[in-house]
């Protein structure tokens, strides 16, 4: 759904006399980033089938203006900071498609951070020892993709083995780790 479209069906719902609640608002934004997720799956799915360009043919029109060498996500570019806060730090391409993001020193600790990701579903540490602390820097896949979690500087930095490669399902990982691993560690000022 677009911005427009989604600013026009707040405008008539709230006409009907009703507004979004806070729940309607984050479960179409979750819907959203589910359909971009998939969208994004999908094209990925169709370069991968006919890797000579022929899929931008097949996608269409809007598949070929996302498949184009301008917004690709498969060419590594450069980690560029989008956003920082306290809490994170997110790097995104030129497209704003996700590249990585670190979570700020003092915020948790790497084996917390990497103990959460275990329960995330779909998430595997093939070379982890359940019994063990985890090493640095560890790796896990993820939507059959390689991910590191690693501490460069003072920042824990989650991102994909090939560094600068943008990949849509570092949103799924980034919500994962503000939903289970910060909101329980958020100071009391913090708007939840």
């Amino acid at each position: 759904m677009s911005a427009e479209a989604q600013a026009m069906s707040e405008l008539m719902a709230a006409s009907d006399g009703r507004a979004l609640s806070a729940e309607e608002r984050a479960a179409r934004e979750m819907q959203e980033m589910q359909a971009a997720i998939d969208a994004e799956r999908a094209e990925r799915a169709a370069r991968e089938a006919n890797p000579l360009g022929a899929s931008q043919v097949t996608l269409g029109a809007a598949g070929a203006a996302a498949a184009s060498p301008a917004t690709s996500s498969d060419r590594p570019e450069p980690l560029s900071l989008a956003v920082r806060t306290s809490l994170l730090c997110e790097f995104r391409n030129s497209g704003g498609v996700l590249q990585a993001f670190e979570v700020c020193h003092g915020q948790t600790t790497f084996g917390v951070l990497c103990s959460a990701l275990v329960r995330m579903p779909g998430v595997e540490f093939p070379d982890h020892n359940p019994h063990s602390w985890f090493k640095r820097p560890s790796r896990f896949t993820f939507h059959g993709q390689v991910y590191e979690v690693s501490i460069p500087h003072e920042n824990i930095r989650v991102c994909p083995v090939n560094r600068g490669l943008a990949l849509i399902e570092m949103e799924e990982v980034l919500e994962y780790v503000r939903h289970n691993v910060l909101r329980s560690r958020a100071s009391r000022y913090t708007v939840r």
